[in-house]
């Protein structure tokens, strides 16, 4: 895998970031067979520019989910 530089977006990146590189494969936009042997990702991006193409592999960042309010039923003191 080349460095791309980016370090881990998750971790030290945009607090608004939805995915990270996993890895980073020169040569191809063909991200479907590129990412395989990445076990973590699960989408990628490809860039194509003149002869220069590569494809990001990306691990989605899940959202921490707010816990939900407690209703209690009935009267708190009886």
């Amino acid at each position: 895998m080349a460095s791309d530089g980016l370090g881990d977006a998750g971790a030290h990146g945009d607090p608004k970031a939805e995915a990270r590189v996993v890895g980073r494969e020169d040569d191809t936009t063909d991200g479907e067979n590129a990412c395989r042997k990445y076990p973590t990702a699960d989408g990628y991006f490809t860039s194509k520019h003149g002869s220069d193409k590569y494809t990001l592999c990306l691990q989605g960042l899940e959202t921490p989910k707010q816990p939900k309010p407690t209703t209690i039923f009935g009267p708190v003191n009886p």
